[in-house]
């Protein structure tokens, strides 16, 4: 009886590793299928840049950030570091941690990576609203579909 036990582990091991690869395989197969190549993606983005100035005035609001932390925020997304924002806005390096510090603090993020991901996702929630607006017809504003009653 123990030796079926130690036959049955021999083979299902193995057996249960094939399988596990087959679906591994299938499931490649399928993404490569209906995801579209990293290299569309991303010429698509370079046809059509984002435009976060929504999103940067529903930060503002939400959070009641002043005007300069917009302009830091601003270029935090643009991946600019202190040194660089300092010379751009004509400020010293100590002001613009000062500003890093009270946007974090007002939109209660732990890091610049934590806001700058906070301005994209308000971009990306206002762009798929826009994109459901723009495609909401609702047929009643159709005149073709009004019906004599």
């Amino acid at each position: 009886m123990e030796s079926v036990f130690v036959l049955i582990n021999m083979f299902a091991i193995p057996l249960m590793t094939a399988v596990l690869v087959i679906i591994l395989w299938e499931i490649k197969k399928m993404q490569r299928e209906f995801v579209p190549d990293r290299k569309s993606i991303s010429e698509e983005k370079a046809e059509e840049p984002v435009d976060f100035t929504p999103a940067f005035s529903v930060i503002k609001r939400e959070y009641a950030l002043t005007d300069r932390e917009i302009e830091i925020l601003r270029e935090l997304l643009d991946g600019n570091g202190n040194s660089d924002i300092a010379g751009k806005l004509f400020i010293s390096e100590n002001t613009v941690k000062t500003h890093i510090h009270n946007l974090l603090q007002k939109m209660g993020s732990a890091s610049r990576i934590e806001a700058i991901n906070k301005v994209q996702c308000t971009a990306a929630e206002l762009m798929l609203h826009a994109a459901a607006v723009e495609n909401c017809k609702p047929s009643a504003l159709n005149p073709a579909l009004w019906k004599a009653r």
